[in-house]
């Protein structure tokens, strides 16, 4: 119910937001509240479809969060049927999810190059639909330690760019879906050498 009244707060928030950046920010601060509030005592799939059956009674209003859930629902159907279970466990759901998560974030990179702040947002209001129910990404400091691990691990002679994709094997290998990919990928790089 929490996490109901938060979503729609955002979305009224961020509808009557005149600015992008403030637009932002409420998708943040709503986001990071959700997180702490959502207490998940069923499974990421069964609350994705109560929370989408309560955006189909806002009318409206709830458009945005309701076209969002469905898109969540549909990914974790979609990745049932290929799995041939009956109901996905939530770190399946939760691969489901990050791959969405990633395609929204692409999208508002190439989405705010293009000039588009208006589809942007609403790429962000998506992911921050979609952040709510993936686990917190660790920060740089704890994913440059890990790379550390790796380096120590796939590099025994010391750091060399020519073992980077053993390094990145390592650390995925280690601490799948804990880090942002994109990033880890040029803090290994520049740690490499």
């Amino acid at each position: 119910m929490t996490g109901s009244l938060v979503g729609l707060l955002t979305v009224l928030a961020f509808h009557l937001s005149p600015l992008a950046s403030e637009r932002q920010s409420v998708v943040t601060t709503a986001t990071r509240h959700n997180a702490a509030a959502i207490e998940m005592t069923e499974s990421i799939q069964e609350a994705l479809k109560a929370r989408m059956k309560v955006a189909m009674k806002k009318g409206p209003d709830g458009k945005p969060e309701l076209a969002a859930v469905r898109l969540m629902v549909s990914a974790m159907t979609t990745k049932q049927k290929e799995s041939g279970v009956d109901a996905l466990d939530d770190s399946t759901a939760q691969e489901a999810l990050a791959k969405l998560a990633k395609m929204r974030k692409e999208s508002i990179e190439m989405f705010e190059q293009g000039g588009n702040s208006a589809a942007a947002d609403a790429e962000r209001f998506e992911l921050a639909i979609l952040e709510e129910y993936l686990p917190a990404m660790a920060d740089e400091q704890t994913v440059r330690g890990w790379i550390a691990e790796a380096i120590a691990q796939a590099c025994p002679d010391g750091p060399d760019k020519k073992l980077m994709g053993k390094v990145m094997g390592a650390l995925m290998k280690a601490h799948k879906g804990e880090f942002d990919g994109k990033a880890a990928n040029v803090w290994v790089k520049e740690m490499l050498g």
